[in-house]
């Protein structure tokens, strides 16, 4: 089929989605496919009555913006949307499949419905980028595996399981934030490069990232549900200004860092966490972390340009770990009544060193090789 020109278009989609009529314009779409769409304005296209309809878009390009809205059981297919002005899309409260391979245009803001299935290749807003499945109840899998924003990038996920996975995320200018707090499912980004990033998990907390970086800001990571049992975070390299790790997960967790390197303060709070941290290397200006009542921590290579603090006052059961590590600050740790040991191989503290284990009777300790 030839390219189609008009310019403006408005699609209205009955109850039964089988064929429609562009007023206006000579167009006619039969079936639930169009070729190419071309508008030197607007393009919307409102399917808020239908009941039912797969859709495939194979191409639309719009100077205005675009708009679709879907309800009812939906699956929309676009190959390429193309604006100068915001891509608006909204399915709250369908049951809906979207997969868009690429999308630019100033703003993206995306509502899923019920499933919260939304897939992209690529994506890329000259400004802010929202994605909004809170409304999923069910399975969700939000796939892209190119995201580029200049403004904010927003996702939030619904109550459902599923995945999110993203291979490439990039915000360099602004923050990027994913609220999965409801969500109880398994989150893989591999490549995360913002100015800050902002990530809550929920109840499956199960969390992935092959590299972090942080332009500027603070690299943030929730994990505070205390209904959270058996969860893995792994990351393998992360390099801030500032690394917080708020956690509060009560069973068996763990957390795996195979590189971290951060400008300011890494912050781990875990006063209700009871699980592990492993790190292979680390180098901070400081670096604090709070325990549970059970911890298991080790660290191959641990580099400190202040102090490090080990809130540990909460311990009944420990095994702390440090191959080598080095503060040119002061070393301050509390033990409570932990049970468990204490190794260093080697160690270089350049201020003072306050250790309090005055309850902890069944704990051992064991400096150097």
């Amino acid at each position: 089929a030839k390219p189609i020109s008009c310019v403006t278009k408005q699609h209205v989609i009955p109850s039964c989605a089988k064929s429609f009529i562009v007023t206006n314009t000579s167009l006619t779409v039969s079936g639930s496919s169009a070729a190419v769409i071309s508008s030197g304005k607007g393009f919307t296209l409102d399917g808020s009555t239908m009941s039912s309809a797969d859709l495939d878009l194979r191409g639309i390009s719009a100077s205005s913006g675009m708009t679709l809205t879907l309800a009812g059981s939906a699956n929309i297919s676009v190959q390429a949307a193309n604006s100068l002005g915001d891509f608006t899309l909204t399915a709250y409260g369908a049951a809906e499949s979207i997969d868009i391979a690429n999308i630019s245009a100033s703003g993206v803001a995306i509502t899923t419905g019920l499933q919260g299935d939304f897939s992209a290749a690529s994506l890329y807003a000259a400004d802010n980028v929202t994605i909004d499945a809170s409304g999923a109840t069910t399975a969700q899998g939000v796939t892209i595996t190119g995201l580029s924003a200049s403004g904010t990038v927003a996702i939030t996920m619904g109550a459902g399981s599923g995945t999110v996975s993203m291979l490439t995320a990039r915000s360099l200018e602004s923050s990027f934030t994913l609220d999965a707090s409801r969500f109880d499912g398994e989150i893989d980004l591999q490549n995360l490069l913002a100015s800050g990033a902002n990530i809550s998990l929920g109840t499956g907390g199960d969390f992935s990232a092959s590299v972090i970086s942080m332009q500027v800001g603070t690299f943030t990571l929730n994990a505070t549900s205390s209904d959270a049992s058996g969860e893995t975070i792994s990351i393998t390299t992360v390099s801030a200004s500032g690394v917080a790790m708020n956690m509060n997960s009560k069973a068996a967790a763990s957390a795996f860092i195979a590189s971290a390197h951060v400008a300011s303060d890494f912050v781990w709070s875990g006063s209700n966490y009871n699980g592990g941290l492993d790190i292979t290397e680390i180098s901070a200006s400081s670096i604090s972390i709070t325990t549970g009542s059970v911890f298991n921590f080790s660290a191959q290579s641990a580099q400190v340009l202040g102090n490090f603090t080990l809130n540990g006052a909460a311990l009944t059961s420990a095994n702390l770990t440090f191959s080598t590590f080095s503060a040119s600050g002061s070393v301050n740790m509390q033990f409570g009544t932990m049970s468990g040991d204490l190794v260093v191989s080697a160690m270089q503290v350049d201020g003072g060193m306050y250790w309090s284990a005055e309850q902890a009777a069944g704990m051992g300790v064991r400096i150097g090789d």
